[in-house]
């Protein structure tokens, strides 16, 4: 008897390629979040350690015109943090959306893995019931011989 042939392996496999490049995709987006948050944090504490360094330079007597750097400084790295938090958000829909699509990717590929498997279940028991036929028809050759 032929060896177990799934007709629709080729699809199983483009749809397990589907399911990686998404899952691919999924672990960037995710670096991507990581790394907004960092430069988030970054720039909070580059704000804070701006305060600290206005009050000393203030405290020290600088010049107004040192003085007036400080919040021209916080202002550009809160409009940084304002576009930082908009690009999170877009990424976070992203991946919400991106995990859907990674989820209908693995129902479809586990469904056609489970019509495999049950078609090769059906194959190897066609396949036993004929070899424990011939097995039956030697052994009765074999008894008529004797």
């Amino acid at each position: 008897m032929k060896k177990f042939k799934f007709k629709l392996e080729g699809l199983l496999k483009l749809r397990k390629i589907k399911e990686d490049v998404c899952k691919q995709d999924l672990g960037r987006m995710q670096k991507d979040l990581f790394e907004l948050d960092k430069k988030i944090e970054a720039n909070i504490e580059a704000i804070e350690k701006a305060r600290e360094a206005h009050v000393e330079s203030a405290k020290s007597g600088s010049s107004a015109r040192e003085l007036s750097f400080f919040p021209f400084f916080v202002d550009g790295k809160r409009s940084e943090n304002v576009r930082f938090y908009q690009r999170r958000n877009q990424l976070k829909r992203e991946v919400d959306d991106k995990t859907v699509e990674l989820a209908q990717l693995k129902n479809e590929h586990k469904l056609i893995a489970n019509m495999k498997e049950d078609k090769k279940e059906v194959y190897r028991k066609e396949y036993n019931k004929k070899e424990f036929e011939k097995i039956e028809e030697l052994n009765s050759i074999w008894r008529i011989l004797k």
